[in-house]
């Protein structure tokens, strides 16, 4: 497509994490179609490599890290690994893993608050910085993290207070880091997708009173928007060099 091919990715290396499913895997599916060599990322190695098939079948450059984000020493050593693999270099983090557990506010504990803090933040903050480290001291100097936020970083909804909180702390978060990485050429953003059919939002869907709720949202969406680049493509490429932007 034209708008893939005016905002290449031809030579770039992505990481994509828990890109094996759902939004991730479409994302990943994104860069590599605009030229990106994508690293693909879940814990389960089996699920990853069958989407790399899929990849390569559509003539698609990526490879496969297989590690849990939410452990640090992992985190460290898969991107040390991609960077070593590709010449000392990592241009672009798509920080997407993450996940909820529902449950009224008042049935829920501390190991679900725990739980989704780990992945929603703990290990976004972790790769961030990793990939950061490696960003700043590569040459040419920079790159790119994209942090997958929620439409509950601005808004709440019952029954995910645990995810709502986290998702508010990760779009503190890339504020945080725009500012300070900005000079070091590693611009940072966060997209907020709002309602897909993925594995996450099945339930919603097989809730009748919610699924009325999304099928109104989706008529009153602005059709034209569907011709542009996707916003992971548009904040990746060399264009937006000066770009730090909420989507």
């Amino acid at each position: 497509m034209a708008g893939i091919q005016l905002f290449s990715l031809e030579g770039k290396v992505a990481l994509v994490t828990g890109s094996s499913k759902g939004l991730g895997k479409g994302m990943a599916a994104g860069l590599a179609a605009a030229g990106c060599h994508v690293v693909l990322n879940s814990r389960n190695a089996a699920e990853c490599d069958s989407v790399a098939a899929e990849f390569a079948a559509e003539g698609w450059v990526c490879s496969v890290e297989a590690f849990d984000v939410t452990d640090e020493a992992a985190v460290d050593g898969a991107v040390a690994r991609i960077a070593a693999a590709h010449g000392g270099r990592l241009d672009i983090l798509v920080n997407n893993a993450g996940g909820t557990r529902r449950s009224p506010f008042v049935d829920s504990t501390i190991e679900d608050l725990d739980f989704v803090i780990d992945l929603n933040v703990r290990g976004p903050y972790m790769l961030a910085r990793a990939c950061a480290r490696q960003m700043g001291k590569q040459e040419p100097k920079g790159g790119k993290i994209i942090n997958i936020a929620s439409v509950c970083s601005v808004l709440g909804r019952a029954t995910i207070q645990g995810y709502t909180l986290t998702k508010h702390a990760l779009l503190g978060m890339t504020k945080g880091l725009a500012t300070e990485l900005g000079p070091e050429n590693i611009q940072v953003n966060a997209i907020g997708p709002g309602y897909f059919l993925t594995e996450l939002t099945q339930p919603l869907v097989d809730n009748e009173k919610v699924l009325v709720l999304l099928v109104v949202v989706v008529l009153l969406l602005p059709l034209p928007l569907q011709m542009l680049p996707p916003p992971q493509t548009l904040l990746l490429t060399p264009r937006s060099h000066s770009s730090t932007k909420w989507c």
